[in-house]
């Protein structure tokens, strides 16, 4: 397989394929833009079109892909979140006219996280997606279990077997990496894939020897930014030492000087908002981001540690930052970026994925 573009709706979903891509020994780049992007062996676009409301998405896909070349890569895959948040039935159409393809595959199942798909219904351990914390999502609540009911238009769901034929928009339903490697056999030029992580690797494993070059070093962040309201989350927040949290309502600024003395003591500042805050996600995001524009000003850092794909985002976006080398995969979601030109790496992960047995 030649060079291959991968299209993000947040910014965790791409390093985390980016990550993955570093399994297999692949020079990878993360954007915020296809403008004068050098080709690597995988370009990650980060579109952040999570973190938009429903009406800025069209304009922001044309904005980006605006004189872009749809044959300027061999192979395109869809990123979206494993479990499901996001305006994904209006995307994929839009991908597929844009790429001018019959057919689309999504199968966002991660086995690794017992997230599959049985019998149309999406189960996490066992237990229905809308029955998890996935119910509370802000900003993308999930409603049902079957996943066509969750994502809206039209779609089949199908398991591996059934697929000759097809078109339109397909659900794959799959319990394990068995479905997930026959699934990858079926690259065509008419169909587009489209799902998590776990889909991903089963591509790349079809087409790349995996690589054991990567070096397993834990870095020590300066500050570790959680921006995620997920159950695993708040747990591993709640576990933290009161010395080093700072818990933000969101108003007061004043939060910056806590934050530098916990840093300038020689330990490791822990920020996250209060479980009750007023104001919209976006507008959240958006201040935690100018916070820590406010920290880094008075404490210069090398390690950024950030939960959070739209967090993230807002803060990179704040710091004007727009391109990412991802260096290593220290967990599998969790991945280390270089920003070029600056001694700056950033780490970051979803809010639904472990910490894992990182102590800090």
């Amino acid at each position: 397989m030649g060079t291959v573009l991968v299209l993000a709706d947040d910014l965790t979903g791409a390093t985390e394929l980016g990550g993955i891509a570093l399994r297999f020994g692949l020079q990878v780049r993360i954007c915020h833009n296809l403008i004068q992007t050098p080709k690597t062996d995988v370009v990650i676009l980060n579109t952040n079109n999570r973190a938009l409301h429903r009406g800025e998405v069209l304009k922001n896909l044309e904005d980006l892909f605006k004189d872009f070349d749809c044959q300027c890569y061999d192979f395109v895959y869809l990123k979206f979140d494993s479990a499901l948040r996001g305006f994904i039935d209006f995307e994929t159409s839009w991908y597929l006219k844009k790429f001018k393809r019959q057919k689309l595959l999504f199968c966002p199942i991660n086995p690794l996280l017992k997230r599959v798909i049985q019998n149309g219904v999406y189960l996490i351990d066992g237990v229905p997606i809308h029955e998890t914390s996935f119910k509370d999502d802000p900003e993308f609540p999930i409603q049902f279990g079957e996943l066509d009911r969750n994502l809206g238009g039209e779609w089949l769901t199908l398991p591996v077997e059934n697929l000759n034929g097809t078109q339109g928009k397909i659900i794959i339903e799959a319990d394990d990496f068995t479905d997930l490697k026959k699934l990858a056999k079926l690259v065509a030029p008419d169909t587009l894939f489209a799902g998590a992580g776990a889909f991903f690797t089963a591509l790349l494993e079809d087409w790349y020897q995996s690589s054991s070059d990567q070096q397993k070093i834990i870095p020590k962040p300066d500050i570790i930014i959680c921006g995620s309201t997920h159950d695993q989350s708040r747990e591993w927040l709640k576990a933290q030492d009161e010395n080093v949290k700072v818990v933000w309502d969101g108003l007061d600024y004043e939060i910056v000087y806590r934050l530098i003395a916990i840093k300038r003591s020689g330990r490791i500042p822990v920020f996250a908002y209060s479980d009750v805050v007023e104001g919209t996600p976006k507008y959240l995001r958006h201040r935690m981001g100018h916070v820590i524009s406010l920290f880094l000003e008075a404490c210069p850092c090398n390690e950024l540690f950030i939960e959070g794909g739209s967090t993230a985002s807002a803060i990179l976006k704040i710091l004007g930052i727009d391109t990412l080398i991802p260096e290593q995969e220290i967990l599998p979601g969790l991945v280390r970026s270089k920003v070029p030109d600056l001694n700056l790496y950033i780490s970051m992960k979803p809010g639904s994925y472990s910490w894992g047995n990182i102590e800090f």
